[in-house]
């Protein structure tokens, strides 16, 4: 058995998991709809961007792959500077999950989904289970890791925010780092 797009679902969630982590960390009392939506918003991006990866070829690819790197770090950078500093005032200001904020988060974690779809065409790989496991894995893993982040954030309080931040700069910097 091939586990070649197994383990390639597994891989492209871990920023999925890492920002859901970091979002349970900072909601104390988080909506079931808004996880889904999370989880979903996630795991579809990671499908999309995987199957758009796929049909735009190595042309598009060698445009892309140049800055790809730079727009997730810019992201997550900015997106976990922010709530470093959130975490300074008085005012709980957790990760925010309005739709502006979701769509940045779902954009800078699948930017890596988009080389991988490209890679399904030159393994031979089945595109739409490929496709379709690589959104599963991300949305259960999403799930996961919020309610993770959920039950670390009750253990280290009103530390939850910073962590969830340098977590964010963290993948941001990696992102970066791999690509350099």
């Amino acid at each position: 058995m091939d586990f070649t797009v197994p383990l390639t679902a597994v891989a492209l969630a871990m920023d999925c998991l890492a920002v859901s982590i970091a979002g349970g960390l900072t909601k104390s009392k988080p909506r079931m709809n808004d996880v889904f939506r999370v989880a979903a918003s996630f795991g579809s991006f990671q499908s999309i961007m995987a199957l758009l990866g796929w049909f735009a070829g190595s042309s598009f690819m060698e445009v892309i792959s140049g800055v790809d790197h730079w727009v997730a770090f810019v992201l997550l950078i900015s997106i976990g500077t922010k709530m470093i500093y959130g975490s300074t005032n008085k005012e709980k200001n957790p990760l925010s999950f309005d739709a502006y904020s979701l769509l940045m988060l779902s954009l800078a974690t699948s930017i890596d989904a988009l080389a991988a779809g490209l890679c399904l065409t030159i393994l031979g790989e089945s595109v739409a289970s490929s496709v379709i496991m690589i959104g599963t894995v991300s949305f259960i893993l999403s799930l996961t890791g919020f309610y993770a982040g959920k039950r670390l954030g009750r253990l280290i309080g009103n530390k939850a925010e910073i962590a969830g931040g340098l977590i964010l700069i963290a993948i941001g910097l990696k992102t970066l780092l791999e690509h350099l």
